[in-house]
């Protein structure tokens, strides 16, 4: 759409606004942010690195690219930077512990870093404009997703905004203009997965996903080729049927990446107020307690979730509330993180989720998008209890603290002598205290340690 008062469209508007983006213009609580995601992510892709998906995705990024400078993470391997994002961004999000926005409904985290760290490393950038790049490619992908209509949100899947994020980033790395910046998102608009799919299949059966990975690819492209001349539609962003309009000079006060949540469960979101409700009432019961029944009361896109009581594969229980929500009453919350795979054949667990009825509450379903909010009632035989929970651990109005994240990362990488990601590198990644180049020759080695 065209602002009638200055000609400009949501794509100038927006490529303006990121290519001359300084790091004076953005307050510390942003960068700190962005150390914070950063942090997050490298714990995701350390306990995601040996799934068969990310093997896969490396050894077809040997295959079909170039080697390079840029590391594919944990592997002693180095590809060009839009493989090693590939693989890295594999690594983060197949196990669906990676970060969120609640108004894009997705993750922008596990593409952006992966993408940002990679073409930072080719370049030798420095961490100011690395994390400077990771923060404009948040305001891209998560404020275009923001921008969709109700009709648009329907489909949830993170790759078809997160492309523009990556293209964000590496374009602000790059040093594009203006102009540059502008075909660099139309064109990732253009060329991101469609991924009508994932939500027809419910997610099952596949490692497909979000497409996370793949908008990785569509992104690096669409800043690539953007460089080199290549034009996108100028309308791309201001489709009325995709995107709603935003007035030349709107904007928050806070950059969004500021309002990242950060998930404590390897499951999708929406899930996550039932299960922390679950886990705080589970908490209350005596050892002996027998659970005879489990009610959740939620908004309409959660209960509408394939929510299988017995899921076929790990991807499918990520997002089958009944069923995390039965694990985390059986063996409590460490059981999400990750999702053991021995939960598929968990007799106890499949028998509860089974027997576990899910609700819409039209209170709760006024509050979402905004929140994602949760009643839980168990039924035991000493009793019975409920808890709300509207905001779940890790929103930004329910943080998690630096401490809790490095403490998410280092469960996540494994622990002491072993642990892929050392305490002291996250640690000094949230102070400011790492240089690129030491950050680089850690991720580059199997076990955290250049």
């Amino acid at each position: 759409m065209t602002n009638p008062q200055t000609g400009k469209t949501t794509a100038d508007w927006l490529a303006a606004r990121l290519a001359g983006l300084q790091a004076r213009d953005v307050p510390p609580s942003a960068f700190h942010a962005a150390r914070r995601c950063l942090v997050d992510v490298l714990g995701c892709a350390a306990a995601g690195r040996a799934e068969p998906a990310v093997r896969t995705a490396q050894e077809w990024a040997g295959q079909v690219y170039a080697s390079g400078t840029s590391a594919a993470w944990f592997a002693h391997a180095h590809f060009s930077p839009v493989a090693a994002a590939f693989v890295n961004a594999s690594a983060a999000s197949i196990l669906d512990l990676d970060d969120g926005h609640r108004a894009a409904a997705g993750h922008p985290g596990a593409a952006i870093i992966p993408a940002a760290l990679a073409v930072g490393q080719a370049l030798g950038a420095s961490m100011e404009d690395i994390l400077l790049a990771i923060i404009a490619g948040y305001e891209a992908g998560v404020g275009c997703a923001d921008l969709r209509t109700p009709a648009a949100r329907a489909n949830v899947a993170t790759g078809r905004w997160s492309a523009i994020g990556v293209a964000a980033a590496v374009a602000k790395l790059n040093g594009h203009d203006v102009e540059r910046t502008r075909h660099a998102l139309t064109v990732a608009e253009a060329h991101a997965p469609n991924l009508l799919a994932a939500d027809h299949s419910g997610f099952q059966g596949g490692h497909v996903k979000e497409g996370i990975p793949w908008s990785v690819v569509a992104g690096f492209g669409a800043a690539d080729l953007a460089g080199l001349g290549f034009k996108g539609y100028d309308a791309s962003l201001s489709n009325p049927g995709v995107y709603g309009e935003r007035p030349a000079g709107a904007g928050s006060e806070r950059f969004l990446i500021e309002t990242t949540y950060f998930k404590r469960y390897a499951c999708c979101r929406w899930t996550h107020s039932a299960v922390d409700a679950a886990v705080d009432l589970m908490q209350r019961v005596p050892a002996d307690a027998r659970v005879e029944s489990v009610v959740i009361e939620t908004f309409a896109r959660a209960a509408t979730l394939p929510n299988h009581a017995q899921p076929a594969d790990v991807i499918s229980a990520q997002f089958s509330l009944p069923f995390v929500v039965a694990a985390a009453v059986v063996h409590g919350a460490d059981a999400l993180l990750p999702l053991d795979p021995r939960l598929l054949r968990d007799e106890a667990v499949v028998r509860l989720a089974r027997n576990i009825e899910v609700r819409v509450d039209p209170a709760l379903d006024a509050m979402f998008p905004a929140k994602v909010p949760a009643r839980v009632r168990i039924a035991t035989s000493h009793g019975a209890s409920e808890q709300l929970v509207v905001s779940p651990l890790g929103d930004w109005d329910h943080p998690m603290s630096d401490e809790a994240l490095v403490a998410k990362a280092l469960h996540l990488a494994g622990r002491g002598e072993s642990a892929l990601v050392p305490a002291s590198l996250l640690r000094g990644l949230l102070t400011g205290d790492v240089a690129p180049a030491t950050l680089f020759a850690a991720l580059a080695a199997p076990d955290g340690r250049a």
